[in-house]
């Protein structure tokens, strides 16, 4: 792979790692629950209940899309919590 690509890979990369960052904080960030920001958090968790979707912009952002559903899917812990957890799946490999 040359410069130019490589260049290219990561640009797209970072593009689609900050689409996970934002439908993560609208989610589940701090204010994800504020009543104006309820539209907002109902399209996030649609993303994140969209497998086809959420599945291609993980390949793209050079993410698990197994690790992203996984905590998607816990169960009693808070947002904040679960947002951290989103992006520390950023930095597995």
């Amino acid at each position: 792979m040359n410069y130019e690509e490589m260049r290219e890979k990561i640009c797209i990369q970072n593009l689609f790692r900050a689409v996970l960052m934002l439908a993560a904080k609208d989610a589940f960030g701090v204010n994800a629950q504020a009543k104006r920001r309820i539209k907002l958090r109902k399209d996030a968790l649609e993303f994140f209940s969209d497998e086809a979707d959420l599945r291609l912009v993980c390949e793209l952002a050079d993410v698990h899309f197994e690790d992203i559903t996984k905590v998607v899917s816990i169960k009693n812990i808070k947002n904040k919590e679960k947002y951290n957890k989103i992006i520390a799946c950023f930095f597995k490999k």
